[in-house]
């Protein structure tokens, strides 16, 4: 029999999600997290003029952190991330979508659908 979650359940759990990923292109392991749902707002009304292009690098950039959670990376950064290897930064990207499921909504609506 399924358990039904509650309020306090749902509300006092912790959920974050983290993921390593080894990228040897840079020499080592990078963690990515899930972003909350505030986090996720906040970078899709950041992205909502951006090309489907952009969104890769973004996505790392909102995802990636250290090993204590905390993002490495701004979003001013994302010029800089379009430089790396592009093979590393869709290894990051995949793990991040993994973590949020957040890339076929957006790519869809930066593209209109």
């Amino acid at each position: 029999m399924a358990k039904y979650l509650g309020r306090d359940d749902i509300l006092q759990c912790i959920d974050e999600r983290f993921r390593d990923v080894s990228v040897p292109e840079w020499g080592g392991t990078v963690r990515v997290r899930s972003l909350t749902g505030g986090q996720r707002s906040v970078l899709l009304s950041m992205t909502k003029d951006a090309t489907p292009e952009d969104w890769i690098e973004r996505l790392v950039a909102a995802c990636v952190c250290d090993e204590n959670g905390d993002p490495i990376f701004t979003q001013e950064d994302v010029r800089e991330l379009k430089q790396k290897n592009s093979a590393a930064l869709n290894r990051v990207f995949d793990a991040a979508d993994d973590l949020n499921a957040v890339s076929d909504r957006r790519v869809d609506a930066i593209a209109g659908e």
